[in-house]
């Protein structure tokens, strides 16, 4: 199935997503730096750097010691939204500068003290200096402008000292030293908005552009009528003049339904090439299900194209019209899209949709914050373990509590995190936590209570009580819990596992905009820990965090694998294994990992974690991102992996066969080598993984010819030498025979299907198989391979369900399990599995399963099932003329046919036991449902009969229907041979002078040896044989 979002040369917006607003940007040769405001969370000024404006990695913080911000510059009691606010960052003559403000307010006022301040540093990672504090400096949301002279202009924002209205701005410049870090001369007031009546200008930055200063600012609020409005001056110090077209840029005037609002905040850039840009920000307006249009990441730094043009119109009789030049934000639609062209075409791709931290690093990764200044020994990192103290503070308190998170990246997630906690002192609790604010959170936790350990849910609304959502008692609790936090469908579920994620119990649900980011931030995903205000010694222990999130914006990748029904770790059915697309796709929406496979999610962001090995960008699509054509079936899976120039090896090999690509011999053996290691670093891990998919079209190249693995739909782990899979998948010509037919694979089977792609690459030529390119050629491999085992015993012998009424098909557990696995049953009216296990998967009524896959439909009316040894035998009712059931009487034999590997369903009537694929009935048993069209196969019944009976054409088709049938081929066969006799003239008239002569030697001599050529080059045979 090809799938193709979007055009490969678009990118997609937000560029930066989770909550990162305000954004500010700066190009220093090639590379762009972003930051953004931070509010309350330490370390503050988030910082990101990019080569392409479309793949943002991290730098790190520009607040990054608590010295820098519990003095002037305050974060350790801050009010929530308060804090650091608009940065400006620049960069001048080797030195780089942020210059921000922190607001505070102390508790029980609103009324505050706005500290603008400027850190610098060499170099962009730091360390950045402590805050310079500039004097005399009112308002908020300072720039710094470096003019042509030399001089560096302080720009900021201020309540004017006569505002005409409430809300009304004005924006003002004051020369600065950077040597001091003071204002010098006098205060020039420059504009005070474009709109009358309009609110809150901020945010200003100034630009010269081909001679003229541009002073650019936000107004109308960081609502839905936020703007970006621009006015023109001759110099820096004004006066400033407005142009009657403002805003440049907003989403007041679009639908609420228009897929983001709230743009602006913006900040204009130039490309080496002369083009510009802007980064601004902006709030995805997401359907939840109280009816509100906004969603939980807050706002998002977005990438706008700009365009100078010559404003047409006079501009405040500023010169002859058409003189003046006029930016135009997305000219070609006026708003910000979703996706646009890509600034630049060489790109370096990167994945952000996947966070997982296993506290390795003697630091913590740069994605975690704090809420405020951390209290000392509120946390201990050690190699693979992050330790949580258990503080008296609470998350609603205005101060630093036992709390740290990640930015909810999406809407679409799954956040898995793995607690030991064993507290003694009843009230402490333990957990995670879903917080927007202080007032604004949802806990997940567990509690001692009474000597007895509980798990909770707990809700915070902004402006409620909190309430329980969910509370009980975790009697098998031995101090381990695996939490599961997921957001799917504009809601939040919370589960548990107490078996490390083998299975979980769903707790609560609830309204995902019930936590809606209000205000400035959005929401954070983290840890918490608290005593409730008790001392308390008391500590959880987390072994990893993991957050999947889905629309991995802004990334170009190869192609979308579209998997079978729960097809990850070993589940795809054999009956059309679907093939990794060998073009590149753009992801406009990849849906966060949602496998019901505990197993998979294990095994899959281990495995791909290697040089040798091509990036999964994501591993499920959300469904409701998708066109409706290209919706999934309900339980598909989908891989997307990171684009890589070079194709396949496979492909690769074709080019240079057909279209003259040399592909050189140090090349291939180079390929080789690279996937050589991916496949060992596979086969040496912990635990073992194997990729069961081995072939040319798996191994792909980057630009530089670099080879890695990619395509691990089949993939397994194991904790021994080899592994059972419930049915063997993969490529015939590539997977080992003895894999195929067993199920069992080794490390041995790998290597053999490594060393057909081997002989691939030396050969120039795929392997060869007996049925080529047809959608069940690996189902008719095994079945012809199985046929020459012996049988094995299978699980689930005895009778599941003895009810004559019963109106679904039953069937056992087919695994070699032991213990409580042996003998379940599941029955199913096409409802969702039940389990994570794939053999339990429930099926229709009716449905026919082949090895506990589902397969072909047979129309059978409702029976029940006879004791027997593998595949069971249905009694089967008929109707009567007059539409009343009646019962045949039925012989249930305890074996009909009792080979492990039939795929097909059986009954048996008192002829005989009944097999295959038919449009007819048996004429013994004329009242049968039918089945699916095909062949039926009469056996003896009776313990041990295997052997295989020739086909009763008289008995399934009756003495008629034989005779026709014998007719029709004898027809046949006389219109063939005249038509052969007819054809043979015109045939040897159509061969070459040479041929014909060749023809004429052979009839008179048989034994004549017309051509010394090998067949491959007469019969243009292509692939080699492997060993079948």
């Amino acid at each position: 199935m090809v799938v193709k979002f979007e055009d490969p040369d678009n990118f997609l917006n937000p560029i930066i997503p989770g909550g990162f607003p305000d954004p500010s940007i700066c190009r220093v040769g090639d590379v762009y730096y972003i930051c953004n405001s931070s509010f309350e969370y330490f370390p503050g000024l988030p910082i990101h750097e990019s080569t392409d404006l479309v793949n943002w990695r991290w730098v790190g913080y520009g607040l990054h010691r608590k010295e820098q911000v519990s003095s002037a510059v305050n974060l350790v009691d801050v009010k929530s939204e308060d804090g650091i606010q608009a940065p400006s960052l620049r960069y001048k003559d080797g030195t780089f500068y942020i210059i921000t403000t922190c607001v505070y307010r102390p508790p029980g006022t609103d009324e505050g003290t706005c500290t603008n301040f400027i850190i610098t540093a060499s170099d962009i990672h730091g360390p950045w200096s402590d805050p310079h504090v500039i004097e005399g400096a009112p308002g908020i949301d300072p720039d710094i402008f470096f003019d042509d002279d030399g001089k560096a202009w302080y720009v900021g924002t201020a309540a004017p000292d006569k505002p005409n209205y409430p809300g009304e701005g004005e924006l003002y410049c004051h020369e600065l030293d950077l040597g001091a870090f003071k204002l010098v001369g006098e205060r020039h007031h420059l504009w005070r908005g474009a709109l009358h009546g309009g609110v809150f200008v901020e945010g200003p930055h100034m630009y010269k552009h081909e001679g003229s200063y541009y002073l650019m600012a936000a107004e109308g609020g960081t609502g839905v009528n936020h703007a970006e409005v621009i006015a023109i001056s001759d110099k820096v110090t004004g006066p400033f003049y407005p142009n009657d077209r403002n805003p440049i840029l907003t989403s007041r005037h679009l639908s609420y339904d228009n897929w983001v609002h709230s743009t602006g905040h913006g900040d204009l850039f130039q490309l080496p090439d002369g083009r510009w840009f802007m980064v601004c920000l902006g709030v995805r307006a997401e359907e939840g299900k109280q009816g509100m249009k906004r969603s939980n990441m807050g706002r998002e730094t977005h990438l706008v194209p700009v365009r100078w043009e010559r404003e047409p119109m006079e501009w405040h009789s500023l010169g002859p019209v058409g003189e003046r030049l006029w930016p135009v934000c997305a000219p070609d639609t006026g708003r910000v899209e979703r996706q646009s062209a890509l600034p630049l075409k060489s790109m370096q791709l990167h994945a952000c949709n996947t966070f997982r931290d296993t506290f390795e690093s003697p630091s913590l990764h740069p994605e975690w914050n704090f809420r405020r200044v951390p209290r000392e020994g509120m946390y201990v990192l050690s190699p693979g373990c992050l330790r949580l103290n258990a503080q008296p503070q609470v998350i609603e308190e205005r101060a630093s509590c036992s709390l740290m998170g990640i930015r909810q990246r999406q809407s679409e997630f799954t956040f898995l995190t793995k607690m030991t906690f064993k507290p003694v002192t009843d009230g402490v609790e333990a957990g995670t936590s879903v917080f927007q604010k202080d007032d604004n959170y949802v806990n997940f936790v567990v509690q001692l209570v009474g000597g007895k350990h509980r798990v909770c849910v707990t809700l915070k609304e902004r402006g409620k009580e909190e309430r329980a959502l969910y509370g009980d008692d975790l009697a098998a609790y031995q101090g381990g819990i695996t939490f599961r936090i997921e957001s799917c469908n504009h809601a939040y579920s919370f589960s548990y596992s107490l078996d490390d994620g083998a299975s979980f119990t769903s707790c609560a649900e609830m309204a995902a905009d019930l936590l809606l980011s209000y205000g400035y931030t959005g929401s954070y995903l983290g840890l918490y820990s608290t005593s409730k205000g008790k001392p308390s010694e008391d500590y959880a222990e987390y072994a990893f965090v993991q957050h999947t999130a889905s629309g991995c914006l802004s990334l170009l990748w190869q192609a979308i694998y579209i998997a079978g029904p729960s097809g990850l770790c070993g589940t795809l059915p054999a009956i059309g294994i679907p093939k990794l697309i060998q073009q590149p796709v753009h992801a406009s929406s990849c849906g966060g990992y949602r496998a019901s496979s505990a197993s998979a999610g294990r095994s899959l962001p281990t495995v791909t974690s290697h040089g040798s090995f091509s990036e999964i960008a994501n591993f499920d699509l959300a469904e409701s991102h998708l066109p409706s054509r290209l919706r999934l079936k309900r339980g598909w899976r989908s891989l997307i992996y990171e684009f890589l120039a070079g194709g396949d090896v496979t492909r690769r090999i074709q080019r240079s066969r057909n279209h003259n690509e040399p592909f050189e011999w140090r090349a291939r053996l180079s390929a080789c080598l690279d996937a050589a290691c991916g496949l060992s670093h596979l086969h040496n891990m912990t635990p073992r993984a194997f990729h069961r998919d081995i072939k040319g079209p798996n191994i792909l190249l980057d630009k530089n010819g670099t080879a890695k693995m990619a395509d691990f739909g089949l993939s397994c782990v194991s904790a021994g030498a080899q592994h059972k899979v419930q049915q063997a998948s993969g490529t015939v010509g590539y997977a080992c025979p003895e894999y195929i037919r067993t199920g069992i694979i080794t490390e041995g089977s790998e290597v053999h299907s490594f060393g057909m792609v081997v002989l691939e690459v030396l050969t120039g030529a795929p392997p060869a198989v007996a049925k080529p390119n047809t959608p069940g050629e690996f189902r008719w491999y095994h079945a012809h391979s199985v046929r020459q085992m012996p049988s094995y015993p299978r699980c689930g012998k005895r009778i599941c369900c003895d009810d004559a009424d019963c109106e679904v098909w039953q069937w056992g557990n087919t695994r070699e399990n032991s213990g409580e696995e042996l003998g379940k049953c599941y029955t199913g009216r096409g409802l969702e599995c039940q389990s994570e296990r794939f053999d339990d998967l429930l099926v229709l009524a009716g449905q026919r399963i082949s090895h506990g896959t589902v397969s072909e439909t047979i129309l059978l009316e409702k029976g029940r099932w006879c004791r027997g040894i593998g595949m069971k035998q249905a009694d089967i009712r008929a109707k009567s003329a007059i539409g009343t059931y009646k019962t045949e009487v039925l012989q249930c034999r305890d074996v009909c046919y009792a080979d492990s590997a039939c795929s097909i369903w059986e009954h048996s009537t008192r002829d005989g036991c009944w097999y295959g694929y038919s449009d007819e009935c048996s004429r013994s048993f004329p009242e049968a449902a039918t089945m699916v069209a095909g062949e039926r196969v009469a056996r003896a019944c009776g313990p041990g009969v295997q052997t295989e009976e020739a086909t009763d054409y008289v008995k399934v088709f009756g003495i008629i229907g034989f005779v026709a049938f014998l007719l029709f081929c004898f027809g046949v066969l006389i219109v063939g041979c005249g038509a052969l006799t007819g054809s043979a003239d015109a045939y040897k008239r159509s061969l070459s002078r040479a041929q014909t002569e060749d023809l004429d030697r052979l009839a008179e001599h048989p034994g004549t040896v017309i051509d010394a050529q090998p067949m491959s080059s007469r019969a243009g045979a292509r692939g080699h044989r492997g060993p079948l």
